[in-house]
């Protein structure tokens, strides 16, 4: 017995592997964009701390640009290292 397939329909869906669904500043889900961003993907990346928080690229840079002195997790207050 053959089997041909004569037509197929594939689905595939985008995500951040990543903890969590949106970034602890913006509170946009990841799958979006930060609000400085137009469109999702490489233009908007996440960034994963030491401590495993994550955050939009922008939100995240703009957050420790406001700190003095040795930067911080915004949502555990551990150092942040890049």
């Amino acid at each position: 017995m053959d089997i041909k397939i004569k037509s197929i329909h594939l689905v595939a869906k985008w995500m951040w592997d990543c903890k969590g669904e949106t970034c602890g500043i913006c509170r946009q889900e990841y799958e979006a964009v930060c609000p400085t961003c137009r469109v999702p993907g490489d233009d908007c990346p996440i960034l994963t701390s030491p401590c495993h928080h994550t955050f939009h690229l922008h939100c995240i840079t703009r957050a420790l640009e406001k700190e003095e002195g040795q930067p911080e997790c915004p949502t555990c207050r551990a150092p942040w290292q890049i």
